[in-house]
């Protein structure tokens, strides 16, 4: 059976391979152990405090299969951004000029940065032998279910930074056209100076506007372009109600997303009830994402028949998120993968 559930210290090692397999230009999963090990430990730390309202809390979730006990990708949401360090971004403004003698139109790219910004959603990776049968679907959903259950623990909005145009070699042309200049390192050579807590966001970017036409044209070409990796997270979050915004990432030009979280459609359409019967045969069935409504955070795709808040469900899935008859749970319909 394969689930999403928080991380655990057992998971420690799991969590550190899976960062150091990632692509360059994952930030939220540094190739650091120490700083891996701290995130670690504030997850475990955010499941377990009783949160009345977002604060500096990181959750973190791994997918498991339950039978082999293999860890097979992660997820995390930030409760809060901007906490322990300002979040940088550029502001990209298209500005007009009223000349038969200017290019009438340029973008030009402002930085600008927030303290106490919004919930993030971040940190998605799957081990390329998981990358089927809707594994991405059921880690990336399960930070929506999970918001949807306890929306008190996050902000009205959500937000997403995209991981940019990155090659294998880890050369990004917008990094190599802009930050460059001013550090002249290479965008890993630089991840590894900001995870070493050696050099910080603000020394990154540059405090003046950036006119587009000073930077290349392969590097304009990608400002606010997704990663080819990264196209299908993308476009998920658009199809779930997130609208793509005028910031960008100071180091790869990827898009931020935003979306209120009563406007994110697998929170919306997500209903609840209780568990009124366990069945091996389970009738009128429905194919779902379900997930518990209690600690530890549980969940797995499985077939759900309800009738008002009346739910049945089968005896694999109710071990496998640790439910018993009367409890509450909360499920998403969505297709078959096939």
């Amino acid at each position: 059976m394969l689930i999403v559930r928080p991380i655990e210290l057992k998971d420690l090692s799991a969590y550190q391979e899976l960062a150091f397999n990632a692509s360059i230009g994952i930030t939220t999963l540094p190739k650091n152990k120490t700083l891996l090990e701290k995130k670690v430990h504030l997850s475990l730390q955010s499941f377990q405090k009783k949160t009345l309202f977002p604060e500096n809390e990181l959750y973190i979730f791994v997918l498991e299969d339950t039978d082999s006990k293999s860890v097979g990708g992660t997820c995390a949401i930030f409760s809060k951004t901007g906490i322990q360090a300002p979040a940088y971004y550029y502001k990209v403004i298209t500005e007009k000029r009223d000349s038969p003698f200017l290019v009438a139109e340029s973008r030009v790219l402002h930085p600008i940065s927030y303290v106490y910004g919004p919930s993030e959603v971040c940190g998605i990776f799957l081990k390329k032998e998981f990358r089927k049968g809707g594994l991405g679907k059921l880690l990336s959903f399960t930070r929506f279910l999970f918001m949807a259950s306890f929306p008190h623990f996050f902000t009205k909005t959500i937000i997403s930074s995209i991981r940019g145009r990155i090659d294998s070699q880890g050369n990004s042309p917008f990094w190599n056209s802009l930050g460059h200049h001013f550090l002249s390192k290479s965008l890993d050579e630089v991840f590894h100076l900001l995870e070493d807590q050696k050099i910080s966001h603000k020394e990154i970017i540059t405090p003046y506007p950036v006119h587009g036409a000073l930077l290349s044209k392969k590097a304009c070409q990608t400002i606010g372009k997704p990663h080819m990796n990264s196209t299908p997270a993308f476009k998920m979050l658009k199809n779930q109600g997130f609208s793509i915004t005028d910031e960008i990432d100071i180091f790869d030009g990827g898009p931020k997303l935003m979306a209120e979280l009563s406007d994110i459609h697998a929170i919306t359409k997500s209903r609840t009830g209780f568990i009124k019967k366990i069945s091996s045969n389970i009738e009128n069935s429905t194919y779902s994402l379900i997930c518990n409504q209690n600690h530890p955070f549980r969940v797995c795709y499985g077939e759900v028949s309800a009738k008002k808040e009346e739910v049945t469900l089968s005896s694999q899935v109710c071990e496998a998120l640790q439910l018993e008859q009367g409890d509450a749970v909360r499920y998403l319909h969505i297709p078959k993968h096939h």
